[in-house]
């Protein structure tokens, strides 16, 4: 049974400029592409008022198309689940006045499909066991992702695109004494003491703006250190705010100690560099905003002591570390928090979780780091923990009972379990133990005389 859906609308019939869609829905037999399929008593006829106002008489159609759709959808998924394939490569058949036949595009899905085969593989069972987890716990015509959540996805730095580095941050106004061409009369200036970033602003309000840009184009800072301006500090402030939003923690300088706040250094050597470029190459004054940026890039690209260049900074994307993933942490953290064996064999838990690549899998230095990682929880565990075939697994495991084994139909005892015989342990030389042991009723043959008296 293959559901078909005759949409049809007319336009502007209804007051206000609206019209009406209609539909009709039955099952019929498969057919090729270009033919009618029979058509069939209806499983239900739709009719009602196009709510938004249609253009032309073809979005009214195009409309129609879309409220039928929607409801055919999960029919087609009914359907499914009792055994009536639909056709793979298309989600519905619909089909207007003029007969020409339309196949509803469908959306790409937002998760991978759990096949029975894969099921089967991830879980380690049979195929007929998987196939029957699925229908136990199908998920047809349910999209979590348009429905109430059954899960909250995180709303956190992962979804915003922005790189975590894992360095602190100071950051310190510099003023000028002239405006800039561009009417810019102080500057932002953040850094580690290897990398320096520089926004020009026209006020010392606008301190936050130069965070912002700073959480663009450098990344999110785990510690931000700056002095005790209002502008940096007041909690009301929307310097602050953004802290607050990106979980970064903030500390301030103590009053009058500009020696405590690595920023001053930085700006001095930067006003400097600056001064003498514009000696050097006749630069006027105003476009002192251009200059220092020009300056802060070049410091940034410049090695310092240990061979490494500010713009090298560490982020957490480079110090993404190999581990084994044992579950779902449901007492801790989220709801997407998992449990991670690390690899000096200690249980994480983590949010920010990612699979490995089979992209990654060939390449040398993944490679490198997952042979390093197996090592490693070999050396802490022992060799002895680890299980290459089932008469090892004897070794780990105490069975009081003897696990059963699976089958295409169920459960079943261990074929090599022997079960003993009644009469092997009915003692029968004592009529009482014999009594206690043994039924002489079980087994015995009662005869009813038939409709002819034969026994």
């Amino acid at each position: 049974m293959i559901l078909f859906i005759h949409s049809d609308a007319t336009y502007l019939v209804l007051p206000k400029a609206r019209s009406r869609i209609a539909g009709y829905y039955f099952l019929s037999n498969n057919v090729p592409d270009g033919e009618d399929p029979p058509l069939n008593g209806a499983v239900l006829v739709e009719c009602k008022k196009l709510d938004p106002v249609a253009s032309s008489s073809a979005k009214s159609e195009t409309g129609g198309l879309y409220s039928n759709a929607q409801n055919g959808v999960p029919m087609r998924n009914n359907l499914e689940f009792l055994d009536h394939p639909q056709p793979i490569d298309k989600h519905l058949y619909l089909q207007q006045q003029d007969s020409a036949r339309i196949a509803l595009a469908s959306t790409e899905k937002r998760h991978h499909e759990v096949t029975k085969e894969l099921l089967a593989k991830k879980w380690g069972i049979s195929i007929s066991r998987a196939k029957a987890t699925l229908k136990a716990s199908t998920q047809l015509s349910v999209r979590s992702a348009i429905m109430p959540l059954s899960r909250r996805y995180r709303t956190d730095l992962l979804s915003q695109r922005l790189r975590r580095i894992s360095t602190c941050i100071y950051t310190d106004t510099l003023l000028m004494k002239s405006k800039s061409s561009r009417s810019n009369t102080c500057a932002q200036v953040f850094t580690d003491g290897a990398l320096a970033y520089v926004h020009p602003m026209q006020s010392k309000a606008d301190a936050h703006e130069g965070l912002a840009a700073f959480g663009q184009d450098v990344g999110i800072p785990m510690e931000m250190i700056s002095d005790n301006s209002k502008e940096q500090t007041a909690y009301g402030s929307d310097f602050m705010k953004i802290l607050r939003k990106w979980r970064t923690s903030s500390r301030s300088i103590e009053p009058y100690s500009p020696w405590q706040n690595l920023a001053e250094n930085v700006i001095g050597i930067l006003k400097s560099k600056w001064k003498r470029r514009m000696v050097q190459r006749n630069v006027p004054a105003k476009v002192w905003d251009f200059g220092l940026l020009w300056e802060a890039e070049i410091y940034t690209r410049t090695a310092k002591p240990g061979g490494r260049t500010g713009i090298e900074a560490d982020s957490l994307e480079s110090k993404r570390k190999i581990g084994r993933w044992l579950g779902v942490s449901h007492r801790v953290g989220s709801a997407m928090c998992y449990w991670i064996l690390s690899n000096t064999c200690n249980v994480l838990e983590r949010t920010t979780v990612q699979h490995v690549l089979q992209s990654e899998y060939n390449q040398e230095d993944i490679q490198e780091q997952i042979r390093a990682y197996h090592e490693a929880v070999s050396d802490a565990f022992g060799a002895d923990n680890f299980v290459s075939d089932l008469d090892g697994f004897d070794k780990l495991i105490n069975e009081d009972v003897p696990i059963e084994k699976e089958t295409e139909t169920g459960y079943s005892v261990h074929d090599d379990i022997a079960v003993p015989e009644i009469d092997d342990v009915v003692d029968h030389d004592n009529t009482v133990k014999q009594q206690d042991t043994y039924d002489m009723y079980i087994g015995a043959e009662v005869l009813f005389p038939n409709a002819v008296g034969d026994e």
